[in-house]
């Protein structure tokens, strides 16, 4: 009897949150349509690689290969990581690290010679043990991995709210830019 109000409130459960619209993130809808049929990504690294099969998942753009042309260019700079002290005990013994991983990139739509900058910064904290020395190692790893996946997901969310420049605009730029030099 108890066997069967648990698995019973284990289904209602269950069926409320599929009721309610509920999803693990990643799972849900796809992303929002980007403004671009094809798209050509420089770069290389962890957070390319996963830029890369984010945007494969999605499927409705294009990857264009080396060499081929592409409706929008994307250029990955280096990431930028660093690891600073957050907090320290009063021994003077480091407590908490915050470990910061930026990720800076250039969208050049075709046509267009402006590019527009897109950047994604993710910070997580690291508590500190130097009893626990290997295991922290382990988790400071998987944090980095972590948050490189969470740096191609906020790239390819900031792609799908760039518009391509208007015909006029972007030689409007280029004339504003122009007349600005000396």
């Amino acid at each position: 009897m108890r066997r069967l109000c648990r698995n019973g409130a284990l289904f209602a459960l269950t069926l409320s949150l599929a009721a309610c619209g509920f999803h693990l993130r990643g799972v849900g809808q796809p992303l929002r349509p980007l403004s671009f049929a094809s798209l050509s990504v420089d770069g290389s690294g962890p957070v390319y690689e996963q830029l890369m099969a984010d945007i494969r998942r999605d499927g409705r753009v294009q990857l264009a290969g080396k060499g081929q042309t592409a409706q929008a260019v994307l250029a990955l700079m280096p990431p930028q990581t660093s690891k600073d002290v957050l907090t320290v005990n009063r021994a003077g013994k480091v407590n908490e690290y915050q470990l910061v991983l930026t990720q800076h990139a250039l969208l050049t739509f075709a046509g267009s010679d402006v590019p527009q900058p897109l950047s994604a910064t993710v910070r997580r904290t690291l508590s500190y043990s130097e009893n626990v020395v290997l295991g922290k190692e382990m988790e400071e790893a998987q944090l980095w991995a972590s948050m490189q996946r969470e740096a191609a997901n906020m790239l390819v969310r900031r792609l799908s709210f760039i518009q391509p420049p208007k015909a006029g605009e972007a030689s409007a730029g280029q004339g504003d830019a122009a007349a600005r030099k000396p």
